[in-house]
């Protein structure tokens, strides 16, 4: 094959390659930025911003996010090209023209002087190659991941309560967050050991492979996606693997994007801690400190507090990508999914109907009320770049989130704005309900000019003259024990004094956390249409 084929050949493959590697994996604090951020930077995924209006009914008149890009194996590449055929007839035929090529140059001699003449070269560009293809396998899976229903997942998820009735999704979620965060700070400190009960010897492994011991810190997670669920109805444990998106930072300034599958397990018939214990990290068994802790067994108690038999257990870790880079800010992702239909559970109506006879207080409008409240207190904060105003209206989950995209902003010396934002519409999806709390999921269509200025007040991303429509599913959760009418006046409803709540979630007056469900309803997630 001439020269000119050959570059045909290696031009029709790269171009494809970088054609895939080019799906969108996107994700938006204000509008359309990344969470991983630029692609071009280095390398060795609850959450964003959001959006005001009225409403009233359940198909109502009257919002932020997550998402990234990541690198692996081929795996996912080969997967998807035959969930895929058309795409998987282009790339055999590509393939296929290529190799041959190759053959026919070998069969006439001529592969010789090709080989001799241009090793160099020819290695490179197959190099190349194989990195884009692997890179572009990697995402690809992980798309196939976020194209999951996580809806339909999470409520896979809720069937752990079959065998343990304290099990609740939401503090599930929170658990996994906050071992994500003590792994890496026991990381850095080469204390890891310590966390003998939930990182088994695998997983440890892996988190040590990730590099030498330095401070970890600003840990963020932007989104955590369900993989799979195994053993609910066969076997002694269950299996739950997570894809987990996250910023952190490792010594002085080095910031890093990363994602990672964790493989949680935990024996059956194992009761869940309480509430008040989710974060709370002892032995498992008797509630001494963490430092009494020897690996997998504690020093007070003298029980091997390991292998999923007292909590839920890391059992693989494997890390998707880790990349070196800020989060990318300039620019606006297009909207994505705003015009699919709404994804409603069909036992949402009677269960929302069943709530409000257990709470007669609890109403559509006076939902939507609330709705419509922690939306606006939302464009306030992040318009003014001060998260108190929404404080009492977020779980600690979504406050971390939001402070996260603030400072990153506010690091590039970049300004987003969400002006004139309102709600449109507002449609009933999911309503659910364990032993912990009550969630009510709802879409939300709203618009509104979004827009980022750089340091001279010149726009860099998104419009000042064009209005931006979204949707996005927000999950509210309130204390499966609490009674009452959604407040919308601005004071504790704790103790009743004026709202003045800490950027820890407490009331400055009582000192009572009011931002954990117990007291009314608050924001704990927010999901992107496309991927719920």
């Amino acid at each position: 094959m001439s020269g000119r084929g050959r570059r045909l050949v290696a031009a029709l493959l790269l171009g494809l390659t970088f054609a895939l590697v080019a799906f969108p994996l996107l994700a938006r604090p204000g509008g359309g930025q990344t969470y991983s951020g630029s692609s071009s930077s280095s390398s060795s995924s609850s959450s964003g911003s959001s959006r005001s209006g009225s409403s009233s009914g359940w198909s109502s008149s009257g919002s932020g996010s997550s998402g990234s890009s990541g690198g692996g194996d081929l795996g996912g590449l080969i997967v998807l090209l035959f969930e895929n055929p058309p795409l998987g007839v282009a790339v055999i035929f590509l393939i296929g023209a290529y190799v041959f090529f190759v053959r026919n140059r070998e069969g006439s001699g001529q592969a010789r002087d090709w080989t001799s003449a241009e090793p160099r070269r020819w290695d490179a560009g197959a190099e190349k190659l194989r990195e884009r293809m692997e890179e572009a396998g990697a995402q690809l899976e992980q798309s196939r991941i976020k194209g999951k229903r996580q809806s339909e997942m999470r409520a896979a998820i809720e069937g752990i309560s079959e065998h343990d009735p304290n099990f609740s999704v939401v503090l599930f979620e929170d658990f996994v967050v906050a071992l994500f965060a003590e792994a890496h700070v026991h990381r850095g400190r080469g204390t890891l050991a310590e966390l003998g009960p939930w990182i088994s010897g695998d997983a440890h492994q892996a988190l040590a492979e990730l590099g030498t011991r330095q401070e970890v810190s600003g840990i963020v997670v932007g989104a955590m996606r369900y993989v799979a669920i195994e053993g609910l109805r066969d076997g002694d444990s269950i299996r739950v693997q997570v894809e987990i998106e996250s910023n952190y930072s490792e010594g002085a300034e080095q910031r890093w994007y990363s994602v990672d599958r964790w493989l949680l397990a935990r024996r059956k018939g194992v009761r869940s801690k309480p509430k008040d214990k989710t974060r709370v990290f002892e032995c498992p068994s008797c509630g001494a400190p963490l430092e009494a802790l020897r690996g997998r067994e504690c020093s007070y108690c003298k029980k091997t507090v390991a292998g999923g038999d007292f909590d839920w257990e890391v059992r693989e870790i494997r890390n998707v990508t880790r990349q070196a880079r800020p989060p990318g800010l300039g620019g606006h992702a297009p909207e994505m999914g705003t015009e699919l239909p709404t994804v409603v559970d069909p036992a949402a109506k009677g269960r929302w109907e069943a709530l409000c006879r257990r709470d007669p207080a609890v109403t559509w409008p006076a939902f939507l009320a609330r709705l419509d409240l922690t939306f606006k207190r939302l464009q306030e904060s992040w318009n003014g770049q001060d998260l108190a105003l929404a404080r009492p209206f977020v779980s600690d989950g979504v406050y971390q989130s939001f402070a996260y995209w603030i400072d990153a902003y506010q690091r590039q010396r970049l300004r987003n704005y969400t002006e004139g934002a309102r709600i449109l519409s507002v449609q009933m999806a999911r309503v659910t309900g364990d032993a912990v709390y009550d969630s009510v999921t709802v879409r939300v269509f709203a618009t509104g000019y979004d827009f980022t200025l750089d340091g001279e007040g010149t726009v860099v991303g998104g419009s000042r003259d064009q209005e931006r429509r979204y949707s996005e599913y927000w999950t509210l959760i309130r204390g499966a024990g609490q009674r009452g009418a959604p407040r919308t006046d601005p004071s504790c409803p704790s103790c009743g004094a004026p709202l003045e709540i800490a950027m820890t979630g407490h009331c400055k007056h009582c000192r009572v956390k009011v931002t954990s469900g117990d007291f009314d309803w608050v924001l704990s997630r927010i999901e992107q249409d496309e991927s719920y």
